[in-house]
């Protein structure tokens, strides 16, 4: 796993064909005023005891991709946390549903994974956490 930005309380971490969409997601939030880190994972076949540890300082994590939610990166990383012992708030931004054919920047607008459907998703957990605080 690779910090490619740092921040605060959540952690958008995205597989590593994810980050050219993760990148303006995270300028907007940035601008915003929402100071979130941005972890990129090129391979998640083997996670790290040291990244899961990193992972687990943040009070919320969000992984995006763009494959099926239950069976991608974020089910990969949140099993292998819960196999270390180490727990956090988490939600996966993905495909949910089977899509049309197009260009990969039309398939992802329609799916939410593009950069403005992150920043839609982000926001509104991090508004629903302030509502928890």
């Amino acid at each position: 796993m690779e910090t490619v930005r740092k921040g605060e309380y959540l952690a958008l971490v995205c597989a590593g064909n994810m980050l050219p969409y993760a990148m303006p997601a995270w300028e907007r939030l940035n601008k915003d005023g929402k100071r979130i880190t941005l972890v990129s994972v090129s391979d998640w076949s083997d996670l790290h005891t040291d990244d899961l540890a990193m992972l687990a300082e943040y009070e919320q994590l969000v992984t995006l991709e763009d494959h099926n939610v239950k069976c991608g990166l974020g089910a990969a990383i949140a099993a292998a946390m819960f196999e270390a012992g180490y727990m956090t708030r988490f939600a996966k931004i993905g495909v949910t549903a089977y899509s049309s054919s197009g260009t990969p920047d039309d398939l992802y607008r329609m799916l939410g994974i593009d950069a403005e459907g992150v920043v839609r998703k982000i926001s509104a957990i991090l508004q629903d956490a302030r509502v928890l605080k």
